[in-house]
């Protein structure tokens, strides 16, 4: 395995406080051309240790240690794939074909399992953009319907219940919708459209950007309503993205290439590429650094978005991993590199030899502690993305103690966190059901 540092020469730049940014330490573990095959979208799995790629009309995954594709999804003939979500919890990739209806995919079955047929119905023109909540039971989808007489385009963003398999709200929009992203937490999403203020002779068109509240479907704040290049042809969104926070939105526009970051606490733009042409944002799995890809990348930290740190690749289409804190980043559709980090602090349970050990025993959470505890400790468990399901807080823990949470929890993966004072254990559960 090729143990390359791929990022080693960074300028630090001293903040008003005194104190320097850490620059994030990359390590290139492997890279691959695939030529003739081309990469169109790819989401890691849940644990990281795949890879799914949208090629062609199908998903193949990839082995994340070495880049070899392992096993093609069923059904690879029957739909083109125009875009690609995954649930949090990993169990269902969610694709848009050219007739503009979603397909629904098993991971572990590794074949579709729903077809649903938004293009269909006097006029519609089906879904232009989507994505999936994090639970995996809903989607939200921009649609478009065009009637001839009298003449009309209607917008809305609908809300479909996977597991009833109907529309359960509709929210008329006065704009053509190009991009819609949930927020990790599932609380918020955002959406990215394009309108012209005259549809007679569209010569101006304008980008808009707006954050909703999941719940309700309601505007919480528009972004962005800006012109873009006069003369020019419509731009809109490449890409949205969260901050694995959810504390900030990067947002890739196309006409013209450039990339910006709000702060979602204050509403506001806190950064905005230079002027050089920038396809991609991503923010690193630590909330801490985020890449905006120019050629070559650069790094900058989140917070004061100074730089921090120049990549020695052009990052076209860029993955990461929450759990493994791993990055999967393509060029020209067929390089591939897949890099390593080291940036967690928190004390792996793995490590702590034998101090505890976390099991799941009938789906059951089990903890068996070495050790007695001499002070209080708090235990944690959250999903993958972070958000937390159970908390509870014991003191005088005696060595050899099993402690059975009584927690029934849906499939999925989960971190199940031990605080002690100043260490923190940790340990990554799956359930099963």
């Amino acid at each position: 395995m090729l143990q390359k540092i791929f990022l080693i020469a960074l300028a630090f730049i001293l903040f008003a406080s005194n104190t320097k940014a850490t620059p994030p330490n990359l390590v290139l573990e492997w890279q691959k051309d695939i030529f003739p095959t081309e990469i169109n979208f790819s989401k890691f799995s849940v644990d990281g240790k795949y890879i799914y790629c949208a090629i062609g009309n199908t998903i193949q995954k990839m082995d994340a240690s070495n880049g070899e594709f392992v096993s093609i999804f069923e059904d690879k003939d029957k739909y083109w794939i125009y875009e690609m979500q995954i649930s949090e919890q990993g169990n269902i990739i969610a694709t848009r074909d050219g007739g503009g209806d979603i397909n629904l995919w098993d991971t572990k079955l590794e074949k579709s399992f729903k077809h649903i047929p938004f293009g269909t119905g006097e006029g519609s023109s089906g879904a232009f953009c989507f994505d999936i909540t994090p639970d995996g039971n809903f989607l939200i989808v921009g649609n478009l319907t065009e009637i001839e007489e009298p003449q009309q385009q209607y917008f809305n963003l609908l809300l479909y219940d996977i597991q009833k398999s109907e529309i359960i709200k509709s929210v008329p929009f006065d704009n053509a919708l190009v991009k819609i992203k949930f927020s990790h937490n599932g609380k918020y999403f955002v959406t990215g459209a394009i309108y012209s203020k005259d549809d007679n002779y569209p010569e101006e068109w304008y980008d808009q950007l707006i954050l909703w509240e999941t719940d309700s479907c309601k505007q919480i704040a528009i972004l962005r309503d800006t012109l873009t290049l006069k003369g020019e042809t419509p731009g809109g969104y490449r890409i949205l993205k969260f901050s694995y926070n959810d504390k900030y939105l990067g947002a890739v526009n196309i006409n013209p290439w450039e990339t910006y970051i709000y702060d979602l606490s204050k509403l506001e733009l806190v950064k905005k590429s230079d002027g050089r042409t920038c396809v991609n944002v991503e923010f690193l799995p630590d909330s801490t650094f985020y890449i905006l890809s120019y050629i070559p990348s650069e790094f900058y930290e989140i917070g004061t978005n100074n730089y921090v740190g120049k990549a020695d690749f052009f990052m076209s289409k860029i993955e990461s991993s929450l759990l493994t804190k791993n990055i999967f980043f393509i060029q020209n559709s067929f390089d591939l590199y897949f890099m390593s980090q080291s940036t967690s602090t928190i004390k792996e349970i793995y490590k702590h030899e034998g101090k505890i050990s976390i099991n799941t025993i009938n789906n059951q959470i089990i903890v068996i502690n070495a050790d007695s505890f001499k002070k209080q400790i708090q235990i944690i468990i959250t999903n993958i993305s972070g958000k937390t399901i159970y908390t509870k807080d014991l003191s005088n823990i005696q060595a050899n103690e099993k402690l059975n949470l009584n927690l029934e929890l849906p499939s999925g993966f989960y971190i199940c966190k031990i605080i002690e004072e100043s260490n923190v254990y940790s340990e990554k559960i799956e359930i099963e059901r």
